[in-house]
């Protein structure tokens, strides 16, 4: 089985185009109190309402140290 690398780190960040959603900053806040209590959590949301985006945004005001896995090449190119 081969791995694929990809380099997340080539190039300059690329700025967010758009704000996030209501829901979603209730979930980055809910994330947070969740990770303060446990050392992990989930966040469930349906097709298309930004899940990427809203780890995205957990990950750039976490402390910590974070960990993104995907399976779908897709996936990593939409962070």
């Amino acid at each position: 089985m081969s791995v694929a690398q990809i380099d997340l780190f080539t190039g300059p960040p690329r700025a967010i185009s758009k704000p996030l959603r209501p829901y979603q900053h209730e979930a980055v806040r809910r994330i947070g109190e969740a990770l303060a209590a446990a050392r992990s959590t989930l966040l469930v949301l349906p097709t298309g309402t930004g899940k990427t985006r809203t780890f995205s945004e957990v990950a750039r005001t976490w402390a910590g140290v974070v960990v993104m896995s995907a399976h779908r090449e897709e996936l990593i190119e939409q962070g």
